[in-house]
């Protein structure tokens, strides 16, 4: 079969490099010639034959793909070097048979040198691989972190830096006020809260009648619905009670109920009366409290940023991971995020352990090379953004 097609062969011997002979068969046949076909459809009790054109060196007669691995077989074992084996293949495999693929020599790949030794990657080769994967787990990560992290830091400034309780509002009543906000309007007012439903139970956020419009969203930035004379109220007012994961069904009448993925949830409206003393004032009615208080809710602060520097952006180097671990700690897991998470552990963040990234990890390539002298962890976010913002 030509063109890179599959077919069923009967179990060859070969060498391993050092005379004696050895027989690829089943599982450990899948790693042996490295083609991403055998990479992607492992079968077992099967050896697999990949046949088509190649050329060892430019203007070279193409030949068997086969033939290159005719006299000397690999025979991988399970654990590292399998996954390793692996690495080797996924870096290589646009190019790996346009060097032909050595069993002891060189590879240049796209995250440099990696050595080959009797058809095993070498110690070194292993340790580069695996700080790439954890680099690709990291990016991964970063990016799928982006609007979750932006809500969490955002949260903190409110928390630490204006020292807002779970319970309070912000407002954002002039320019200097809106610095921190990406895309604020200039002359809108704005108030904003960050509650924890894990440790409010079932929250009431009261909507009072005017000319205003907003939401509230979970900490994924998924709306859950809008508020004012965009919302169902209709600019009428009225109570808008959010539960979170794990709270009971309430259908109670005289609200309006929506259910929250997320622990966390934003809430952010504006007033929209040209008149600002008018707008302002309006802002300053919105309430919010536990709904097992509904009959005496306690009176709601509003704080003003009151010209102290903060910024509601994604964290950057270490801090965005403390976050990232923060966040993972006080959240249920999302079905559709469990790839990530899992992503995540190697890099030591995962839920109900701490983050305690001192410990040092593949410490040649991520001090030497790198020059910096950090644990794997801290360094990975400063790559990151070394590779998307520059120096």
């Amino acid at each position: 079969m030509s063109d890179g097609g599959v077919e069923d062969v009967q179990p060859r011997q070969g060498t391993d490099g050092l005379g004696e002979k050895n027989v690829i068969e089943g599982d450990e046949a899948d790693g042996a010639a490295c083609p991403r076909q055998q990479l992607t459809a492992r079968l077992p009790e099967r050896q697999i034959k990949l046949s088509g054109p190649h050329q060892s060196q430019p203007g070279a007669a193409p030949v068997n793909q086969i033939q290159i691995l005719e006299d000397t077989t690999i025979k991988i074992t399970r654990g590292q070097n399998l996954i390793a084996a692996a690495l080797v293949c996924v870096l290589v495999s646009t190019s790996a048979f346009a060097q032909g693929l050595p069993t002891t020599g060189t590879i240049e790949t796209p995250i440099g040198k990696l050595e080959i030794k009797n058809g095993y990657p070498t110690d070194k080769t292993v340790t580069k691989l695996y700080d790439a994967l954890d680099f690709e787990r990291a990016t991964q990560a970063y990016i799928w972190a982006l609007p979750y992290m932006a809500m969490a830091e955002w949260q903190r400034e409110q928390r630490e830096t204006f020292g807002a309780g779970n319970l309070d509002y912000v407002d954002y009543l002039d320019f200097k006020d809106k610095l921190g906000i990406l895309t604020a309007n200039a002359t809108t007012p704005y108030a904003i809260t960050f509650p924890n439903l894990e440790k409010t139970g079932p929250l009431v956020f009261e909507i009072p009648a005017g000319a205003m419009a907003g939401g509230i969203m979970d900490f994924w930035q998924r709306p859950l619905t809008d508020t004012g004379m965009i919302g169902p109220d209709k600019g009428q007012g009225g109570k808008f009670l959010i539960l979170g994961p794990g709270h009971p069904d309430l259908k109670p009448e005289g609200y309006f109920v929506f259910r929250s993925a997320t622990n966390n949830v934003w809430s952010g409206i504006r007033g929209l009366d040209p008149d600002k003393t008018k707008a302002t004032a309006l802002l300053s009615k919105l309430r919010i409290y536990p709904y097992d208080q509904r009959d005496n809710p306690t009176e709601t602060k509003h704080l003003r940023p009151d010209g102290r520097k903060w910024t509601g952006e994604q964290p950057r180097g270490l801090a965005y991971w403390q976050g990232l671990a923060h966040l993972i700690n006080e959240e249920p897991a999302i079905e559709r995020d469990r790839i990530i998470l899992a992503m995540l552990v190697p890099l030591g963040i995962e839920k109900s352990r701490p983050f305690n990234p001192d410990a040092p990890v593949h410490p040649d390539v991520f001090g030497q090379k790198w020059n910096l002298q950090f644990s794997i962890t801290p360094v990975i976010p400063k790559l990151i953004e070394r590779n998307l913002f520059g120096d």
